[in-house]
């Protein structure tokens, strides 16, 4: 299921909870929304609503007495990347009461993954790894930190970075790394690959954090949120002048899908990030020159002498797309040629 296809009622709460990928103890989300507009756990007592805001809070005391253990973790990251701080805290609080009830690893590690995602949306980098700890504690992180069951590693080792504990991420990239199922889990590789070259940045490994991050670029998996904050991260490390527009293009890119999954927090991240390059965006999909952001963001790459290969490396897309959205952009601005570009955009 293209999650991002989807109406505007299911982006506000399932296209977030996509960032927590398909696994067994949960049975996927694909199988989890139900036609009705609402979200349903494979537990029989785990419903919550996800068809708006101000519904989804009217409802909320009776959703906090429905809602399973696993999905009080989930929860909190729906309404704390979407920046609904009182009910994100409620999940919080009662995932961490649950634990405190039935101290097993499933539980503590559901309460880790409602405080890690509360702390990370709010920059509240200390309380992401206290959350975290508390898995570690159990000595058992090895089932409490399965990669699509409970999604904290990631968490953790950003924190670990904005909190310049350098050799400790590395310990957690590593303990990351050996986490994934043998088999492979294609969401848990986007997000270590994003990790890995957050790392890299953060120690001046230019070449490395290109390396991870071009990893990231081709790994094809419905996560929107993680494709996003791969964008963001990115962007983030080629704000340097001679990247600028290749910043420019990802920032844009994360913009418009955080902006798609009604992520606030992180829409004003992007827009913060764009403002100090003196690119305004809005909080809605903006009309630059008729153009849409997926098509002004390959209109600047192009303008500043990108191959269609080269752009569709750096946005994350495929070659045909990249076409698509030239052949638009041509017809738009009335040009023939992307030699015209630069002249366009100015």
């Amino acid at each position: 299921m293209q999650l991002l296809a989807a109406p505007r009622q299911y982006l506000v709460g399932v296209s977030l909870m996509s960032y927590i990928p398909n696994q067994p103890i949960m049975g996927g989300i694909e199988h989890i929304m139900q036609g009705d507009g609402e979200l349903h756990s494979t537990q029989s007592s785990g419903k919550m609503t996800a068809a708006g805001g101000d519904a989804m809070d009217q409802k909320l005391p009776q959703l906090l007495g429905q809602i399973s253990q696993f999905g009080r973790g989930q929860a909190a990251q729906v309404f704390a990347f979407r920046g609904q701080w009182a009910a994100a805290q409620a999940h919080v609080a009662a995932a961490r009461a649950a634990a405190v009830r039935f101290p097993s690893v499933l539980a503590v590690a559901a309460a880790a993954v409602a405080g890690a995602a509360l702390g990370y949306a709010r920059g509240d980098w200390p309380a992401v790894i206290a959350a975290t700890e508390s898995v570690r504690a159990t000595k058992l992180d090895v089932v409490g930190g399965r990669p699509g069951i409970f999604n904290w590693r990631a968490l953790e080792v950003d924190a670990l970075v904005r909190l310049g504990r350098l050799v400790d991420t590395q310990t957690a990239v590593l303990a990351f790394e050996s986490s994934i199922p043998d088999a492979g889990l294609a969401s848990a590789a986007l997000s270590l690959a994003r990790c890995e070259g957050n790392l890299a940045a953060a120690r001046g490994d230019v070449a490395g954090a290109d390396a991870a991050f071009s990893r990231a670029g081709v790994i094809e998996v419905a996560v929107p949120f993680e494709q996003a904050m791969a964008r963001l991260d990115d962007g983030r490390r080629k704000r340097a002048p001679g990247d600028r527009p290749v910043a420019i293009a990802l920032l844009e890119a994360a913009h418009r899908l955080f902006s798609d999954l009604g992520a606030d927090p992180y829409v004003k991240v992007c827009a913060a990030e764009l403002l100090a390059m003196s690119v305004p965006v809005a909080d809605h999909a903006p009309a630059t020159l008729g153009l849409s952001r997926a098509e002004l963001a390959v209109a600047r790459l192009a303008a500043a002498g990108k191959t269609n290969k080269e752009i569709a490396d750096e946005l994350y897309l495929s070659v045909k797309t990249v076409e698509y959205h030239l052949r638009n952009i041509f017809q738009k601005l009335g040009i023939a040629s992307r030699r015209d570009l630069p002249a366009s955009l100015r």
